[in-house]
């Protein structure tokens, strides 16, 4: 799952210019939701 997530990632990492702002916030809410799971 999370692979897939790093190839969208990848991939709309090409086509916008906020690939930078774009990742950040995926990690933001991957790192968010992966807590929840833990706890």
């Amino acid at each position: 799952m999370l692979g897939l997530i790093k190839q969208i990632t990848n991939i709309l990492s090409r086509k916008y210019f906020n690939s930078k702002r774009l990742s950040a916030f995926l990690l933001h809410f991957l790192s968010r939701d992966a807590g929840e799971k833990k706890n």
